[in-house]
């Protein structure tokens, strides 16, 4: 968990939570509000980003190799639904490892 901002992993999804309700960032933005699928290479993520592109769906940023630590490997890329919500698709190389260091969240 970070000062501003944590995610909730489940069923290989991943929820980005912001703790900043007053700032809107704009969507090709660290910290834009989004939901993150994350996919596995086996699961399809490069027919997947291949789909995308052969669909002519533009990408807000696309598909791109993060060396942030914070962000250990990821290869992700952001759209936008019909609705205009923002849907990050990334990979880890290492998600085991990603997954190995995150905090439990501890609910009141």
């Amino acid at each position: 968990m970070r000062e501003d901002w944590f995610d909730v992993w489940f069923f290989g999804m991943q929820l980005t939570l912001q703790c900043r309700p007053k700032e809107v960032k704009a969507p090709d933005q660290q910290g834009a509000r989004h939901f993150g699928v994350v996919l596995t290479r086996k699961q399809g993520y490069d027919d997947l980003v291949a789909r995308v592109n052969t669909a002519g769906v533009e990408w807000i940023s696309p598909p791109s190799f993060h060396s942030d630590l914070a962000l250990s490997g990821k290869i992700g890329g952001k759209l936008a639904d019909p609705s205009g919500n923002v849907i990050e698709v990334k990979y880890y190389d290492e998600i085991d490892e990603l997954l190995s260091r995150c905090e439990p969240i501890k609910w009141r």
